[in-house]
This record gives structure tokens, C-alpha cells and sequence, in this order.
């Protein structure tokens, strides 16, 4: 009688099922991507203004920044709605949910970068942003606080990123 190998037994299970498209798999990750983009935006404005450089790169990088952003929130707003379940298996992970607040704090740096360019963007995107990092911080401190299954080998530097825009 032929058995199935072990590995490939485990392999099947990591797997996606058929009727799941890529895009169930959509990391909630990709916002950190944005994060350092607005950092390193608001980095080249001062740059720009200290070295006195002919070239400003800055509304080419804000633009770059908050065009990645709307990118990844339609992914990640196609999976929300299309695999729900995802999105919960995400924010029940003791690692991933962390990430859930570079949502917030790419909103954040987002405003700074256009306090000059747009103003009234800005403090939308900051009015939207402290809000929404006001809700990822209380519920993920609820998650800390309540959720029985936390381990000290699930204690990790992502869970300094909800601390990060307070």
C-alpha cells in the first residue's frame, strides 16, 4: 500500500485550496513598504533644503509613496472583502497583527510629507490616520491583554510598530 511521504502530506495543507485566488495572500506586510517610503520622503525634503540641491526628488517621492499606498490598499481592501477569513487569520496571528497599525502610520507620514504641497490632504490624511491608529492600538493592546495563546517565543520587535505612531 502506498503511503503519501510525510512532507508532501504537510505541503498540502500549506497550501492554497483551489477556489482561493493569490490575492487571499496579500500581506498585510506590504504597508511597511509605504512606512519607509515616507520616511525616506520626509529624509530627502531636508536633505534637499541643508545640501541646497538643484534637483527636489521630494514630489516625485511623495507621489511615488502615496501611489504605493492606494496600491496596497486596494489589495489588501480586495482581499478584506473577498477572504474575510484572511483578514481574521491575520489580525489572530501573534506576529501579523502587529502590522496592521503600518496601515495607520503610513497614513501618518503620508500627511507629513504633503504639509507643504497640499495642506488640506494632510490633515485629512492625518485626521484619518490618528483615528485609525487609536483603534489598532486599543484593539491590538486587547489581543495582548486577553488572548491566551501568546508565548514568550511570540514576543518580537513588530510589536513595537503599534507603540510607533503614539
Amino acid at each position: 500500500m502506498n503511503h503519501p511521504h510525510p512532507a508532501s502530506h504537510h505541503a498540502a495543507k500549506t497550501t492554497a485550496k483551489p477556489h482561493e485566488h493569490g490575492l487571499a495572500f496579500v500581506p498585510i506586510t506590504l504597508f511597511a513598504i509605504v512606512m519607509g517610503m515616507g520616511g525616506m520622503t520626509l529624509a530627502t525634503e531636508k536633505a534637499v533644503h541643508f545640501f541646497h540641491w538643484a534637483i527636489n526628488p521630494t514630489l516625485f517621492l511623495q507621489w511615488l509613496s502615496a501611489g504605493l499606498f492606494v496600491i496596497f490598499v486596494g489589495l489588501y481592501g480586495y482581499k478584506a472583502l473577498r477572504y474575510p477569513a484572511q483578514v481574521k487569520k491575520d489580525f489572530r496571528h501573534p506576529i501579523r497583527i502587529n502590522f496592521f497599525p503600518t496601515i495607520s502610520i503610513s497614513l501618518l507620514l503620508l500627511s507629513l510629507a504633503f504639509k507643504h504641497t497640499a495642506p488640506m490632504v494632510a490633515v485629512g490624511l492625518w485626521g484619518i490616520g490618528a483615528a485609525l491608529h487609536l483603534l489598532f492600538s486599543l484593539a491590538i493592546i486587547s489581543v495582548w491583554m486577553h488572548y491566551d495563546k501568546l508565548q514568550i517565543m511570540h514576543l518580537n520587535p513588530a510589536w513595537l510598530i503599534p507603540a510607533v505612531g503614539n
